[in-house]
């Protein structure tokens, strides 16, 4: 990949999920795993020998951020717990490239967290993610617009499962529902870290409205309108 990209070009790169699980769901894809806690949660020197290291050796020219999605957990995190493991994490991990939190329970989105981030000099990613606040709301969480690059991911409608869209939305050629206050949002979101002079990245999943091309597309459109 990295030959056939633009010299200018910036990729993010989500973080090992070995790395980013708290626990292994219930599901036989995580064999003798499934439904165990994860001990390598937030380790610093698993992610730097089986992440970080392999991908500055041929990647680091077109490395963006990492993206530490925080994926749910088989029982609940105490939010109190996560700061200091993800304050450990931060402050123990090479900062050559910027990292980016995202979130996927919304009780763990707290002031602790935040002012973990801004410690480290971290980024929150404002996910569109079925069972996180609105872009907007998570907008309102003092700190969580200071820190660059600003990362975007839109994913999933509240209340909807990847599975059941990914076989709704196929071939994602068209937008099948469009979101026009995710949209809104996210032009807000934007013209806010523009005027912070912040780098953005803005990544769209099919699965968001049905087709990722068009949808970036729309958000095009109203950037300039």
């Amino acid at each position: 990949y990295s030959m056939q990209l633009p010299d200018d070009f910036r990729a993010a790169m989500k973080v090992w999920q070995r790395v980013t699980m708290p626990g292994y769901p219930r599901h036989a894809r995580y064999g003798a795993d499934a439904g165990k806690e994860n001990p390598s949660f937030l380790d610093p020197e698993l992610f730097v020998q089986a992440v970080h290291e392999p991908a500055r050796g041929g990647f680091s020219r077109h490395m963006g951020p990492w993206i530490v999605e925080i994926a749910p957990s088989p029982s609940p995190l105490d939010p109190g717990w996560f700061c200091e493991r993800l304050d450990a994490f931060l402050g123990a991990v090479p900062r050559d490239f910027p990292f980016a939190v995202e979130l996927r329970d919304r009780k763990l989105l707290t002031p602790a967290y935040a002012n973990t981030l801004q410690k480290h000099g971290a980024s929150h990613v404002f996910n569109y993610w079925s069972r996180m606040p609105r872009i907007a709301d998570q907008m309102r969480v003092t700190g969580l617009l200071e820190a660059t690059p600003l990362v975007v991911r839109l994913l999933l409608p509240p209340g909807q499962r990847y599975a059941d869209l990914k076989e709704a939305y196929a071939p994602f050629d068209r937008l099948v529902a469009p979101q026009p206050e995710m949209r809104q949002d996210v032009v807000t979101l934007v013209r806010a870290a523009l005027e912070r002079d912040l780098e953005c990245y803005v990544i769209v999943n099919n699965k968001a409205e049905g087709s990722s091309p068009l949808t970036v597309r729309a958000l095009a459109e109203l950037l300039v309108d």
